[in-house]
């Protein structure tokens, strides 16, 4: 659906005579994970459960859910040529942390920002050496 709203956007509702600015952001791969069952299918001989996250109900629902954002972005990427725009476009492709679901199996040291409220002050930036 946000594909679909941004392609729209880029084919028929932008001024095509103006620079512009699009930003898209994906859900996936957060809980509640609704991947259409053409995306899931192909994994569907993967186990249901992962001994280092235990809390997915479904790898291949979790599989599912990335392929079909890949398939996504694809098709953004795709409107962006068509439109003859992928030349002269920047394209940030970014995503949060993917911090494991689990913290009884892995410790994840945080950084600064994301530890302690109220750490970073005064001008300071995210990575010093």
């Amino acid at each position: 659906m946000v594909t679909d709203e941004a392609v729209a956007w880029l084919t028929k509702l932008r001024d095509k005579e103006k620079p512009f600015f699009l930003f898209v952001n994906y859900h996936e791969p957060h809980d509640p994970i609704a991947s259409a069952p053409r995306f899931t299918k192909r994994y569907s001989d993967k186990g249901q459960r992962s001994r280092f996250q235990p809390d997915i109900s479904s790898l291949a629902a979790h599989h599912g859910n990335v392929t079909q954002m890949d398939d996504a972005f694809g098709r953004l990427m795709k409107t962006l040529d068509e439109q003859n725009l992928s030349q002269n476009t920047m394209v940030f492709f970014t995503s949060d942390k993917a911090q494991p679901s689990s913290n009884r199996t892995l410790t994840v040291r945080r950084d600064r920002c994301v530890a302690r409220r109220g750490r970073l002050r005064r001008g300071e930036f995210v990575y010093q050496e």
